[in-house]
């Protein structure tokens, strides 16, 4: 199988998760997605984070595999990530230059909602 496979592609197998019903994978899916996006600490995204490996042990689908199909969308986490880290002024500021200003708690939100659409495009 091509190894930069396309996201969202069909990884053919016969795992429990493969031989899962559709219908149920595709709740599931949705649920999995909607924690996600509820998750609101990095102790919750931490448990969102096994969860998604542990689909991934259980499917046998290669983590590298998967990574390497999310490559493409990885600039729209970059982009996400700079404008919070540029337009989130709460907290002391880390660094300062004319009309530029980076606060910690931009750093942070930039750092969690990276990892949380990481986490969504892998799921």
């Amino acid at each position: 199988m091509n190894e930069l496979a396309i996201l969202g592609r069909y990884w053919p197998g016969t795992s429990p998760i493969h031989r899962m019903d559709p219908r149920a994978k595709l709740l599931l899916s949705l649920a999995v997605m909607v924690v996600i996006f509820v998750a609101q600490t990095f102790w919750s995204l931490a448990v969102c984070a096994l969860f998604v490996l542990g689909f991934f042990a259980i499917s046998n689908i290669p983590l590298r595999s998967a990574l390497r199909s999310i490559v493409p969308l990885l600039f729209v986490v970059v982009i996400t990530a700079l404008l919070n880290i540029f337009f989130v002024h709460d907290g002391t500021v880390v660094f300062q230059w004319a009309f530029i200003t980076i606060t910690d708690e931009g750093l942070i939100k930039a750092v969690f909602l990276a990892i949380r659409l990481v986490l969504l495009l892998l799921a």
